[in-house]
Order: C-alpha cells, then sequence, then structure tokens
C-alpha cells in the first residue's frame, strides 16, 4: 500500500510540475474609420418662469404654461432630428 501511496504522489507531483503550453491567441485588428458631419443642434430655447404673486390658474400663468410647453415640444422635436442625422451617417 505505501508503494502505492508513494507512486501516486510522484505522478502527481511530475503531472503538477510539467508545464502546459497555451497558444498565443490569435488577435485581428479591424480598423474602423467613420468620418461624420457635424449636425445642426437644437436651438437655445428660453423657458419663462411663472408670476408668483398670480395663482398657477390665472390667465398670465396658464399662457406662460403653454408657451413653455410649446417651446419644449420644439425643442424635443429638433433633438430628435439630430439623432435621426446622426444616426443616418452613422448607417452609411
Amino acid at each position: 500500500m505505501r508503494q502505492a501511496t508513494l507512486l501516486l504522489a510522484c505522478l502527481i507531483l511530475c503531472s503538477c510540475s510539467s508545464k502546459l503550453e497555451i497558444p498565443e491567441p490569435q488577435v485581428e485588428v479591424i480598423e474602423v474609420v467613420a468620418k461624420l458631419e457635424k449636425c445642426p443642434g437644437p436651438g437655445v430655447y428660453e423657458f419663462s418662469r411663472l408670476d408668483s404673486e398670480q395663482h398657477l390658474g390665472s390667465p398670465y400663468n396658464v399662457k406662460i404654461l403653454t408657451d413653455n410647453v410649446i417651446n419644449q415640444d420644439k425643442l424635443i422635436k429638433d433633438q430628435n432630428a439630430t439623432i435621426r442625422c446622426y444616426e443616418t451617417q452613422a448607417e452609411q
């Protein structure tokens, strides 16, 4: 039994000490050059402040709120147009 244990220990040590050669990974370099033109960005929209002296439902504050919503809608549409411009260039 001792000889079998000694033989097994020697085999384990020999197998652990041997070097396992791992091949170098093959790396492919792919060069992608993307040339994008600058797309028109969204404009600068001024959002008006509400009059704190008047209540929220006053005609003046309602007008301010509706104007701000209209400006926000224009801003969102301009931002989406800019995004679509860059996406179109990226697809080409």
